[in-house]
């Protein structure tokens, strides 16, 4: 999944979502790259 970010700042060149399932958990990480 990604996210396209055109008017925040600082702005990001894509944004992308890894969910993770540890023990019955759902875990989401955000990851960002600054264009």
């Amino acid at each position: 999944m990604s996210l396209h970010l055109s008017s925040e700042k600082p702005a990001y060149s894509y944004c992308s979502v890894t969910p993770t399932i540890e023990s019955m958990t759902i875990n989401v990480s955000l990851e960002c790259e600054t264009s």
